[in-house]
């Protein structure tokens, strides 16, 4: 360390004092802009248990093992059907962010020499921009799995790139991780990806770092140690697992050979290139710790350390934040910083710590707020408020996970619960502008409404973390604005007329309006997170005295959205009765502050008696007096009395019921979804759910969340992995269409003659169901109008030979637009990336290479602007 820096260093010690903690609650409500939210008592650890309630209804140990399996089975799907039109309609994006400057949770940044950002998002994937942030391209909708930990670039060879797979949800353990698959590795700057798998599966991987003078030499940090690879990540081994959970790494700028890592009272350093490690001493050893350096000092590097006590797990929750400093390489500790609870009460879920690249007096750290020094980590100030007006410079979203300065320019980058925020002044002032067109919100559940004319009007989703708001597309095709605050549930709007809405907070909240949201906004705007907040239907009510689950589950009869039903019991805290509830005046004697939804079943009349929670109900679309609910004892139990009295089915499920539908118009034919990797996964009834036949063939072995149906026979029901298509009864399935990401799907509806999709990551999709291609031998190949979209105008030779494996193409483009070539073998499946970015209008050319592909027919499919064009090319 220089001598200068040295001196300032002991001045600024000397005037660290001891202050009193400040216990802050943490933030999880997003606001409109000019709002005073309202504080929330953590929810971070019971929106985990929700996730992986939802994920894994019938909580099997190994089934994301069999899930990863499952995927490989999805992936290779027949999908020939996509291959005999020449054009389809293709999923579109439904709106992108709220307000323009929030969106899904962020968890890690890297950059390239020539200014490309790559972004990861927990379950939203991987993400490359070109122009700072300005558009965003997906890299990653074909993974295995997109929740993504850590990132880095070979700053040697910028077009290898690492993403790492699985986030903790804790740095302490206690459950909730999202295990993940490995890492996925590309050599053509994010184009084309495979999967490096060994050691990492099942685990969840924190950050990845390359060495910069050897860069076959790959770090990683997970909740299992620090992992390494010396051949380019080809092979991996566990180099230190002293401590399991190992959060962050930091590599001296200056000796390649040496490297820290931190985790939970743990400190080590390595000295030999990552192959050995020892413990340092000096710090706290039962805090949460990351460390950072910056790039041009070897001798100093900080500690952002708090409480690591976990509502729940631990059975307590202490709040302090301190930042610790070596200037002797990790030899002695000095404490800096004490003053600031910039943690909160959660330093195990989100704790942050940056240092300036050229100046390391200069220390960015957060976790509920940020904070920023620049005197070693001494005198901090507060540089953000989760509470300010968005757009405010001084605003970011809460729940800052990782702070992350680039190397090239730097510019400092906030990733958070509400996506990435970015300063070009050490953290003093933050633009939001970045969340704009980055499409990862984590959608509980939505819905959409459709015009007179059969176009769509109307969008709603709620998001974990970020509220429930609405799309309009007659005022914005990508804005959402926010309608109630919160941690936004299921919204339902009412196919009756479009503006009829219900959405969910946590636990038994439910609220409702006729005008499509927009009293609720402006009330929001006038009085704020504080004091506004819609009446709670359920309050009052006798769901209120069971144990609902984080996001309850529940129904609105299509035809008459004034009888609804909802779950007030679930498996995911381990509860094995819950109840049905149910309103038949739309919740209007609630409104009064008369009893309403009733208990409709186990009231202690023996014909209203049902074994296990209710996980799921629906009311039949056409006739409200028909009632039909799946429990967590794998039973189905059916009523045509509006609850009166209930008839179990005499069918024995292999699992428990996680959606049910009904035909538009016959509330005797049934659909259903079970959960579970054993037995079946979809059902059929014909009689009133009396009796059930399992017809599917060659249905992936995942677990399987949502169904809907139409009024022309088609199926569709919503898994881990995307959303597959029936045209005969269920017997053979398809995908739906391209342009889905495989993202989990949360909610599916048909409106119209659209479909519509939430998925838990990759925002909200919708389709127009008159546009796909017939999965029927017996029909022609259909052509969708197709008339201004994209186009392949000349594939030219259409004949490659082996010896000579390339093809020119010429494509059109209508509109700025993401666009994607893919080439697909006969049987519909996905072998190569072309191409894959944001692209200008008008037409262009590129060089396809078809090496490595078998001879025989193959088909390249453009897919841009909710359309993909095909056309078919011949290697010889």
């Amino acid at each position: 360390m220089n001598r200068v820096f040295n001196s300032f260093l002991l001045g600024c010690l000397t005037i660290v004092s001891i202050a009193a903690f400040v216990h802050t609650s943490s933030a999880q409500d997003h606001r409109p802009s000019g709002l005073q939210p309202k504080i929330e008592e953590d929810h971070a650890e019971e929106a985990a248990k929700w996730l992986e309630g939802f994920r894994n209804p019938m909580h099997e140990p190994d089934y994301y093992e069999k899930r990863a399996s499952a995927f490989d089975e999805f992936s290779r799907m027949d999908n020939r059907p996509a291959m005999k039109a020449t054009s389809s309609a293709a999923w579109i994006q439904a709106g992108y962010s709220q307000q323009d400057c929030a969106t899904g949770r962020a968890s890690c940044i890297a950059f390239d020499p020539s200014g490309t950002i790559y972004l990861g998002a927990i379950s939203g994937g991987l993400w490359r921009s070109n122009d700072n942030g300005k558009n965003w391209t997906s890299l990653s909708d074909t993974w295995k799995d997109l929740v993504v930990g850590g990132l880095a670039v070979d700053q040697q060879n910028p077009s290898v790139i690492y993403c790492g797979t699985g986030s903790p949800n804790s740095y302490v353990g206690g459950g909730g991780d999202l295990n993940g698959v490995g890492i996925y590795k590309s050599v053509d700057g994010g184009l084309n990806w495979y999967l490096i798998t060994g050691i990492m599966a099942n685990t969840a991987i924190c950050q990845i770092e390359v060495n910069k003078a050897d860069p076959n030499l790959v770090y990683c940090a997970t909740t299992s140690g620090i992992d390494m690879s010396s051949d380019s990540g080809h092979t991996w081994k566990t180099v230190n697992s002293s401590v399991v959970y190992k959060t962050s790494l930091a590599l001296d700028p200056n000796n390649a050979g040496v490297l820290y890592a931190s985790g939970y009272g743990d400190i080590e350093k390595s000295v030999d290139s990552g192959k050995t490690w020892s413990q340092l001493s000096g710090y706290p050893v039962d805090n949460v710790l990351v460390v950072a350096m910056s790039n041009v000092s070897s001798d100093s590097i900080y500690a952002s350390t708090g409480s690591g006590a976990q509502r729940g797990y631990s059975g307590s929750v202490v709040g302090f934040s301190t930042i610790y400093l070596s200037t002797d390489a990790g030899g002695t500790w000095n404490l800096v910083s004490q003053d600031e609870n910039y943690l909160g009460e959660q330093a195990y879920y989100a704790n942050a710590i940056a240092v300036n690249p050229t100046n390391p007096a200069i220390v960015v750290v957060g976790g509920l707020d940020i904070y920023s020094s620049t005197k070693a980590g001494a005198s901090l100030t507060k540089r953000t408020d989760w509470t300010a007006i968005e757009n405010n410079s001084d605003y970011s979203h809460a729940d800052i996970h990782r702070l992350t300065y680039n190397p090239y320019n730097n510019e400092l980058y906030s990733m958070t619960d509400g996506g990435i925020f970015h300063s070009a002044n050490n953290g003093f002032t933050w633009q939001q502008d970045m969340n704009a067109r980055l499409p990862t919100m984590l959608f509980i559940g939505g819905d959409m409404g459709v015009d007179a004319n059969g176009n769509p009007a109307i969008f709603g989703a709620g998001a974990q973390d970020n509220a429930t708001s609405v799309l309009l597309p007659a005022k914005s095709t990508t804005t959402y604005n926010v309608i109630t605050s919160g941690d936004g549930g299921t919204v339902y709007i009412s196919p009756t007329d479009g503006q009829t809405i219900f959405a969910t907070y946590t636990n038994a909240t439910l609220f409702s309006c006729n005008d499509g949201g927009a009293q609720w906004s402006t009330d929001l705007a006038k009085q704020g997170f504080g004091t506004f907040s819609p009446q709670n239907l359920l309050g009052g009510t006798p769901i209120n005295n069971t144990s609902t689950p984080f996001y309850i589950e529940y129904d609105v009869c299509d035809q008459d959205p004034t009888v609804i039903a909802v779950c007030g019991g679930s498996t995911i805290y381990g509860t094995n009765t819950g109840d049905l509830f149910l309103s038949n005046d739309g919740g209007q004697n609630a409104l009064a502050g008369q009893l309403d939804f009733p208990q409709v079943t186990n009231t202690g009349d023996p014909n209203t008696e049902v074994i296990g929670g209710v996980n799921t109900v629906h009311i039949a679309k056409n006739n409200s007096q028909y009632v039909f609910i799946g429990t967590s004892s794998s039973k189905m139990y059916y009523s045509t009395d509006q609850g009166t009295t209930w008839t179990p089915s005499k069918t024995i499920l292999s699992g428990a019921p996680t959606s049910i539908t009904s035909d538009p118009v016959n509330e005797t034919h049934l659909f259903m979804t079970v959960a579970g990797t054993g037995g079946k996964h979809f059902y059929v009834s014909t009689d009133t759910g009396r009796t059930w036949s399992a017809p599917a063939k060659g249905l992936p072995n995942f677990n399987y969340h949502r169904i809907a149906v139409d009024s022309n026979g088609n199926i569709f029901i919503g898994h881990d992995f995307g959303v597959l298509r029936s045209q005969n009864g269920g017997v053979n399935w398809y995908p739906v269409a391209d342009g889905f990401p495989a993202a989990m799907v949360t909610s599916l509806h048909v409106r119209g003659h659209y479909l519509m999709a939430t998925t838990y990551g990759r925002g909200m999709f919708y389709v127009d169901i008159d546009q796909l291609p017939s999965l029927l031998n017996s029909v022609a190949p259909t052509t969708a109008s197709n008339i201004g979209g994209p186009q392949i105008n000349d594939i030219y030779p259409n004949i490659a030979m082996t010896s000579a494996p390339r093809v020119n193409l010429d494509y059109s483009l209508a509109d700025d637009t993401r666009a994607k070539l893919t080439i697909f073998d006969v049987l519909g499946r996905e072998e190569r990336v072309l191409f894959n970015d944001y692209t200008s209008k008008g037409e262009h050319s590129i060089v396809g290479n078809l090496s490595g592909l078998a001879p025989g027919q193959h088909y390249i499919v453009l897919t841009a602007d909710g359309f993909s064009t095909t056309k078919p090319v011949t290697i010889e």
